[in-house]
């Protein structure tokens, strides 16, 4: 079964100068185009991801017990609730995030966060 896939082409080397306020464009300018890369770029294509060894396994021992706890995909921790899903393009979603000020009554400190905006350079 083939899948489709969502793609796009950039357009490169074009940008505009544009009056928003009277919806006219001032300017276009066209730089040289830098060729792109022919290889193949889809980190999930294990072909270009490549084959490793396995890892060793790490291991955290807590011989007093761990002091968070996890049922589903709800995390208590200390006085904080909260819970997190994975997202394919976001990476860690963290959900309903809240610190419990009295047994019972947590109060909401964010909704939702996710990684998808970090910039690692």
């Amino acid at each position: 079964m083939k899948t489709n896939r969502l793609t796009w082409e950039p357009i490169e080397g074009l940008s505009a100068v544009i009056d928003m306020t009277h919806r006219k464009v001032l300017e276009i300018k066209d730089r040289e185009i830098v060729p792109r890369s022919t290889s193949p770029m889809d980190f999930f294509d294990p072909v270009v991801r490549g084959q490793r060894e396995g890892l060793k396994p790490l291991v955290t021992p807590q011989p007093q017990g761990a002091n968070f706890t996890v049922k589903e995909h709800a995390v208590s921790w200390d006085r904080w609730r909260f819970r997190y899903s994975m997202n394919p393009r976001e990476g860690l979603v963290l959900h309903q995030i809240g610190w419990e000020e009295s047994p019972g009554k947590v109060r909401p400190i964010l909704y939702r966060a996710s990684l998808s905006d970090i910039l690692v350079a």
